[in-house]
């Protein structure tokens, strides 16, 4: 070989190490059993390189073609403290649409590497993906998820998110074909949800970790989904400390009539009385939910005498992507605000 083969060839390997330090590669390795119904793998981890990359350039590159740019938001992340463990969970459950038909799902469990065994914990549901692997649990793919293990994880709270049915590693009977997309299906968005939360609590507790605190938080169809699952944990009794939605379609239905429409109306998801400190977002130029839908749910819980329901505006200026990314700034002191201790 010849000397500059030689070096171009060192030239390739640094560049290779480098690319595989900054964007971690999926574990391959197999699961580990919690119980019969619920298993889980290590997929990678974020260190503090990767996750400050998250709120520069890949931020930039989420907002491009957005009405705002990184230097229009008021206030900005603060940089990553912990490196942040990632792992895939996966957990046996039924689809209530189709007569409770087995099928397998999973999401993400991110957990902070800070030596510490007790975090608040925030429960992130996704938004409208197009791709059927742009989920929680394949981060790489999902820039969401990222921003959330950014401004979350990294700040010392474990961030769950369920995949939804349809989506990821879903599968439904013995032939391993996957569901369809349970995009806006109430019932099955929640089993989801439920079951996906439960399932990362056993995972966490194998692993030594409590999680005192419960935070719910969701965008566009994932601020649908966290209100489904607020109702339903509110239902249950299982405590929730505080929950935030950004352009969150709450009312999917119009006026019409008919069989179509009666459907439609059960998938929405403010009309009771909410229990839960509860901040909703919307930006002025959101061009997929208008901030009129996203108010619904404070102006419907306020005729209910409600109280701990409050509109917030991501501003006059914000798009569906910017008002995402200003509420996500907003947000992480309120919640740091509830936790027991805070957040150090």
């Amino acid at each position: 070989m010849t000397l500059a083969a030689r070096r171009l060839l060192a030239v390739g390997l640094i560049l290779a190490a480098a690319a595989s330090a900054a964007r971690p590669s999926r574990s391959e390795e197999a699961f580990t059993p919690v119980k019969s119904s619920v298993r889980y793998r290590k997929i990678g981890v974020y260190d503090k390189a990767r996750l400050a990359a998250i709120i520069e350039t890949d931020l930039d590159a989420f907002l491009a073609g957005s009405t705002m740019k990184r230097g229009d938001f008021k206030g900005s992340l603060a940089p990553p403290r912990h490196a942040v463990a990632l792992y895939e969970v996966q957990f046996d459950s039924v689809i209530p649409e189709w007569n409770n038909e087995p099928t397998m799902s999973g999401g993400l469990l991110a957990i902070p590497d800070d030596g510490e065994t007790s975090h608040p914990l925030l429960s992130y549901q996704h938004g409208t993906v197009f791709g059927l692997d742009e989920v929680p649990s394949r981060p790489d793919n999902s820039f969401e998820t990222r921003l959330m293990l950014a401004a979350f994880a990294a700040q010392g709270y474990v961030v769950i998110g369920a995949d939804y049915f349809g989506l990821g590693a879903s599968r439904v009977g013995p032939s391993g074909r996957r569901a369809p997309n349970s995009f806006i299906v109430p019932e099955g968005t929640v089993q989801a949800m439920l079951d996906h939360f439960r399932a990362s609590g056993e995972v966490l507790a194998a692993l030594g970790q409590r999680t005192p605190q419960t935070f719910l938080y969701g965008w566009s169809q994932g601020g649908w989904s966290t209100m489904q699952f607020l109702r339903r944990l509110e239902a249950l009794e299982l405590p929730v400390t505080a929950a935030a939605t950004v352009s969150a379609p709450v009312d999917p239905a119009a006026t019409g009539r008919g069989r179509f429409w009666e459907t439609l109306e059960l998938t929405g998801a403010y009309r009771w009385r909410i229990k839960t400190p509860l901040r909703a977002y919307a930006g002025g130029t959101d061009e997929a939910i208008p901030a009129e839908v996203s108010r619904m749910v404070v102006e419907f819980d306020q005729l209910l005498g409600g109280r701990r329901v409050e509109f917030f505006s991501a501003g006059e200026r914000a798009d569906h992507r910017a008002s995402f990314v200003q509420a996500t700034l907003d947000l992480e002191p309120w919640l740091d605000s509830f936790v027991k201790p805070a957040v150090q």
